[in-house]
């Protein structure tokens, strides 16, 4: 009789185990803190770019993670990309020297992406996020795809003049 028994035996132990696992994930759970967030378009395009002049409706997806998180920005007529910094990767002063130099770059005549100044002329977002300040900076999109993994060689003579082109004016300066 032991015998028979005990598949049901099993079987009531699982529930068991289950019942407690449910009881204790009832209870109020501890809030962890983050470090690294994705923030979402949605509210990227709410509070973020409904601060730009751009042109109704605006679409805004995510595009990827690397050093940044970037997404893709559309309204009805032009593509951008929202660079969101980490939170802590870089200050304010890093990031207006970074958008400083491209703007100056761009007013050279450098082939650069360029941020996009939003109706009160700033560059720079600030963005409260889960695990603190991030930054925000709405960029140019440059049209065109990636040449890797075979590059041509009238591809890297132009990469060639750009670089050559932003050496001499970054020294110049």
């Amino acid at each position: 009789m032991q015998e028979r028994n005990r598949p049901r035996a099993k079987k009531i132990a699982k529930t068991i185990v289950k019942q407690e696992f449910v009881r204790d994930t009832a209870k109020p759970a501890e809030v962890l803190s983050v470090t690294y967030s994705t923030l979402s378009a949605d509210a990227l395009t709410r509070q973020v770019l409904s601060r730009y002049a751009l042109d109704t409706p605006v679409q805004c997806e995510y595009l990827y993670r690397g050093l940044n998180d970037n997404y893709l920005v559309k309204d009805s007529r032009t593509k951008y990309v929202l660079r969101v910094y980490r939170h802590n990767w870089r200050d304010l002063r890093d990031i207006e020297a970074e958008t400083e130099l491209i703007q100056y770059l761009q007013s050279e005549g450098v082939g650069v992406s360029f941020p996009v100044p939003d109706r009160e002329g700033t560059v720079i977002r600030e963005i409260g996020a889960p695990e603190g300040v991030r930054y925000a900076v709405l960029f140019s999109y440059a049209e065109g795809r990636s040449p890797l993994p075979r590059i041509t060689l009238e591809q890297s003579r132009a990469a060639g003049r750009e670089l050559s082109k932003m050496h001499r004016v970054t020294i110049s300066k």
